[in-house]
Order: structure tokens, then C-alpha cells, then sequence
């Protein structure tokens, strides 16, 4: 009880972490934790657990990925990649009737620019464990005629993610991946 003073009590504050009633207290897999807060980060790498009865109450989970978030990233990136070839094809062309030149045209840069992305998209990713899908064609994305790129197979990007996301991750991700390539050469 704080000397003086009208209020509330502690009933039993304790000297650590695991004596005290003002901590939080859980088990995860057998292993009995004390943290000073409810929510606690780095139990489960990338998780936060929220901890919120105050009872001997056992909770099940489990941790999945994220599948519908996850194809909501690709297609992100996919509406991305095909905005950019999208932006330096319409600056590249010239008006037949008009002959007005867009800002691109006759550039080499440019040019290069898009067979380089669309060769980065189609490119096999090297490093992937046996296996795992090393082209973007493998997870139900298409590579169209014009070099853009279309998801045409949610179930099979499913799968994949469900089966190893970590696979999926690297392709995009990885040190060869199709995103680290194009951001790379961006």
C-alpha cells in the first residue's frame, strides 16, 4: 500500500519477473514465459501473441501463412511490373498518322530497359532447393505476348504457398529473385 495515499494495492508485486502478479505469465510449447507487457513479440519470431484472459485458460493455435494477403502482393507487384513496361512502351512509340514521337522513342535505353525486365521476369531463379518452383510460370503466373504479366492460376499460387511459402518467398525475394533482379536493374 503507497504510504499517504488512498487507492488501490498490489497484493503481491515480487522481486523478478517471475514472482511478481504485475507480469504476464504464459506457457508455449511446455516452456513457462514472464513478460512485462500482453503483448509479446519475440516468443515466436514474426508472431504477436496477445495475451488476454487472466485464467489457466489452454489455448491451441496454429501459424499460417497468409495465403489471400499473400496473392493480394503478387498481384500488387504483377499490376506494378505492367505498369512500368506499360509507361515506357506508350513513351517509345511514334504516331503513325501524327508523327508526334513519345519521349522515349529512338532511346536504346529504353528499349533495353524492356527486354531486360521481361527477360528478368522469365529467367530461371537459381538457388531454389530441389523442388521448389524456379520460374513465376510454375505458381499460375503467365508471361503474355507483350512481355506483361498475368496471375492466371490462383489455386496453383495457393499451393504453392501452402505447400513451402519460404520457396515462393525467395523466388521473388531470394538473391536471384525475380523482384530482387528487377528492382536491381530499376
Amino acid at each position: 500500500v503507497v504510504s499517504g495515499a488512498s487507492g488501490g494495492q498490489a497484493v503481491s508485486v515480487g522481486t523478478s519477473e517471475d514472482t511478481s502478479d504485475l507480469t504476464s505469465e504464459f506457457d508455449l510449447n511446455g516452456l513457462t514465459i514472464y513478460r512485462n507487457s500482453n503483448q509479446v513479440t519475440d516468443a515466436i519470431t514474426g508472431i504477436t501473441l496477445t495475451l488476454n484472459e487472466t485464467d489457466a485458460t489452454t489455448t491451441d493455435f496454429s501459424v499460417v501463412p497468409d495465403s489471400s494477403g499473400i496473392e493480394a502482393e503478387i498481384q500488387d507487384f504483377i499490376d506494378k511490373y505492367n505498369e512500368i513496361l506499360s509507361h515506357i512502351k506508350s513513351r517509345s512509340t511514334v504516331d503513325a498518322d501524327t508523327g508526334a514521337r513519345g519521349a522515349y522513342a529512338g532511346d536504346s535505353t529504353f528499349t533495353s530497359l524492356r527486354f531486360n525486365m521481361r527477360s528478368d521476369v522469365i529467367q530461371e531463379v537459381t538457388g531454389q532447393p530441389s523442388g521448389a518452383p524456379t520460374q513465376i510460370t510454375e505458381i499460375g503466373i503467365d508471361v503474355n505476348n507483350d512481355g506483361s504479366l498475368r496471375l492466371s492460376d490462383a489455386d496453383a499460387l495457393i499451393q504453392a504457398l501452402e505447400t513451402d511459402p519460404e520457396n515462393v518467398r525467395t523466388l521473388f525475394a531470394g538473391d536471384d529473385g525475380v523482384a530482387t533482379r528487377l528492382s536491381n536493374r530499376l
